[in-house]
């Protein structure tokens, strides 16, 4: 068994990846269809990726050191999906770590308005969590695992504060309500939200690929995620109707965020601090994640080694092109956030189905856990998945309306 702090660390990485920029828009999208069937979609999205969840752990300690997505895919499927994951990867994190710089960019703005009447702070506000976290990424996990737990601490306690102030504004009508036909929407943002997948070869080997120990983790952590969603939905849910000048498919319409949603709706200064607050530790606890695992990543598919020289050079390749990005498209995070899910279930989804099966029916390796890598139920995975790609695509190409 590992020592008890290293698997808290290791379960305070897993929420604090899934926790992000995306739990602050999940109300949007899972609100349309009501309290109660967001909760049957929180429980099916969240099975899903604990399942798959389990097959890249299996995969990961088949082969143990020095390996990340590049070296695992290249072992399995062969060289040419190196190609793949590649591009795979660099959608998937490119585009998250830009919505994570403008999201918090706009909050150091809010703060700079506050503080200076009058500012010209636009350009350097979204580079201020690079400066926050570089430091400690650099330095390796050990110092990763310190910050996030601070910052998840404060994450955690400014949770628990709005829910305290949230509670007694609750309209249990709210929650009663429900509508259909929304399903299938809410899909890509609530399976990104249940996601940490990328950074399980961080935590296998700060584990020592002790598998049992693993899994332990990602049981934990995503029982966690799961109740920190349902209560977050409760409270937010129970405040904004779902219809209504001031409400959920307003606020889809109009790419709002359900932060400035709430402020018309409830007047309180003490709610406003507590929703930024959050909100800025929410989108700091997955951009920590989200970051170890990109650098890691660069790490191993460049063969770069593990010194400070070359962490710096990951550390450059993760972040420049975000920046770039969130500075020349400030305006189109919502459409990308939503084809970030697609990336990422081709990534944390067919991507470990495929390789469990060549593990177990080609290489004929002996996995841990047999059921969940039986072919069968690896077809009905990558069936399922396959289709929520699509409906996905055929939604932001215009085939399939949203009506709300």
């Amino acid at each position: 068994m590992q020592d008890f702090s290293r698997i808290y660390g290791a379960i305070l990485l897993i929420v604090g990846t899934s926790i992000g920029a995306g739990m602050l828009g999940l109300p949007i999208t899972t609100g349309l269809n009501g309290f109660l069937p967001s909760i049957s979609v929180f429980l099916i999205c969240g099975t899903l990726m604990l399942w798959s969840a389990f097959l890249m752990v299996e995969v990961i300690c088949v082969f143990k050191e020095n390996t990340n997505l590049i070296s695992m895919a290249k072992q399995t499927i062969g060289e040419k999906s190196t190609i793949f994951v590649w591009i795979v990867f660099l959608g998937l994190f490119y585009s998250l770590l830009a919505a994570y710089l403008s999201a918090s960019g706009n909050l150091f703005l809010d703060v700079f308005d506050i503080i200076f009447s009058n500012h010209n702070l636009n350009n350097i506000a979204p580079m201020l969590i690079i400066f926050m976290c570089s430091p400690f990424l650099l330095f390796g996990i050990k110092y990763i695992d310190s910050m996030n737990q601070v910052t998840f601490s404060i994450l955690v306690l400014s949770y628990l504060l709005l829910i305290l102030l949230l509670f007694k504004h609750i309209d249990i009508g709210y929650l009663q309500t429900m509508r259909g036909g929304f399903f299938m929407n809410s899909l890509s943002i609530t399976i990104l939200s249940f996601a940490f997948h990328p950074i399980l070869p961080t935590i296998s080997e700060y584990l020592k690929y002790n598998i049992k120990d693993i899994s332990a983790t990602i049981i934990v952590g995503s029982a966690i995620i799961f109740i920190i969603y349902v209560l977050w939905e409760m409270m937010l849910l129970g405040v904004v109707p779902i219809v209504g000048d001031v409400s959920i498919s307003k606020a889809y319409v109009n790419e709002t965020t359900f932060s400035a949603l709430l402020f018309p709706i409830l007047d309180s200064k003490w709610i406003s601090i507590a929703m930024w607050i959050f909100s800025f530790f929410s989108i700091l606890t997955s951009f920590i994640g989200v970051s170890q695992a990109s650098i890691d990543f660069f790490i191993d598919g460049l063969r770069l080694q593990k010194n400070m020289r070359g962490i710096f050079q990951a550390t450059l390749l993760t972040y420049l092109p975000p920046i770039l990005f969130s500075y020349r498209f400030k305006q189109s995070f919502v459409i990308i956030l939503d084809y970030a899910g697609v990336f990422l279930i081709l990534l944390s989804g067919i991507l470990p189905i495929i390789m469990a099966y060549i593990i177990r029916y080609r290489m004929n390796r002996r996995l841990t856990y047999l059921l969940l890598s039986n072919k069968y139920v690896l077809s009905i995975g990558f069936f399922i998945y396959s289709n929520i790609i699509v409906f996905i695509i055929a939604k932001n190409l215009g085939y399939i309306n949203i009506v709300t």
